[in-house]
């Protein structure tokens, strides 16, 4: 708020400044350089005070509570859209690896987590399937033991 005060004293003081040497100079010489040389002084005296604010940081004014939870707020809707395309892609690859091996596959489902080192794990696949056992040994080998299977046949 000085500096602001500054910048406007010195303004009005160099106002008056051009006022008397413009009353003072003689006609027609040096008339062009001196207002240059005024208008120079001018921006001078607004410009020297105003850089001297102190303005806040920009990480001040943006750090709030609403940006906050704007923030929270896109990282689940993220998290939960990242989820559901593994789900489906994880599902679709099952899907496909059991056709694959000629085992029909009526419905399956993969329950899909972010883990705290931000990778994605499957931890459970729910399938009906036709050829139950063949299913289950091709599910095994392909997730490992530590999914669970839960695998129905299909009959017909």
């Amino acid at each position: 708020m000085e500096g602001l005060r500054s910048a406007v004293l010195g303004a009005c003081m160099l106002s008056t400044a051009v006022g008397i040497v413009t009353m003072l100079r003689p006609k027609g010489t040096m008339t062009r350089q001196i207002r240059f040389l005024l208008s120079v002084l001018f921006v001078l005296s607004l410009a020297v005070p105003l850089l001297h604010l102190e303005l806040p940081d920009t990480l001040d004014v943006i750090e709030t509570a609403q940006a906050r939870a704007a923030e929270e707020k896109a990282d689940a809707a993220l998290r939960q859209t990242v989820l559901t395309e593994a789900r489906q892609r994880t599902a679709a690859a099952l899907v496909a690896l059991l056709e694959g091996a000629g085992i029909r596959c009526d419905r399956l489902e993969a329950d899909v987590y972010i883990g705290a080192d931000d990778r994605i794990y499957c931890s459970e696949v729910r399938a009906e399937c036709a050829d139950m056992a063949a299913a289950c040994r091709l599910l095994r080998e392909a997730l490992g033991e530590e999914v669970t299977l839960y695998v129905t046949e299909v009959i017909g």
